[in-house]
C-alpha cells in the first residue's frame, strides 16, 4: 500500500489497513519508481480539490440549516482534528479479503 498523508489522518489508516491486511506499506515521497508500477493509484490531487470545493459550497449555505457533518466541517476548517477511528476501516478490510 502507497499512501501520502499531509496531516497524519491518511498515514494512520494506512498503517491500519497494512497491519489488518498484512501488506507493504510505503510512503509516496519514499518510494521509488519500481515499486510504484506494482500498485494501483486510487488517491490522487483531486481528493484535496473536490474537498475545498466542499468546503466553499457549505460556506455558501446558512448556517442554520447544516447538516450535522457540514456543521462539523466548518467547525474544523483551519484546525487541527483528529476524527479517525479504526472501525472505520472494516468494510474496506473485509472487501479486500473477499477480492
Amino acid at each position: 500500500m502507497i499512501y501520502q498523508s499531509k496531516y497524519g489522518a491518511t498515514k494512520k489508516y494506512a498503517q491500519w489497513l497494512a497491519e489488518e491486511l498484512s501488506c507493504d506499506l510505503i510512503e509516496t515521497k519514499k518510494a521509488s519508481i519500481e515499486q510504484l508500477e506494482k500498485y494501483d493509484v486510487i488517491m490522487s490531487w483531486k481528493d484535496k480539490t473536490l474537498c475545498n470545493l466542499l468546503k466553499k459550497a457549505v460556506a455558501k449555505k446558512d448556517p442554520d440549516t447544516y447538516e450535522p457533518w457540514e456543521a462539523a466541517l466548518m467547525q474544523a476548517v483551519g484546525q487541527s482534528c483528529d476524527w479517525t477511528d479504526k472501525k472505520n476501516i472494516k468494510e474496506i478490510v473485509v472487501y479486500v479479503k473477499k477480492s
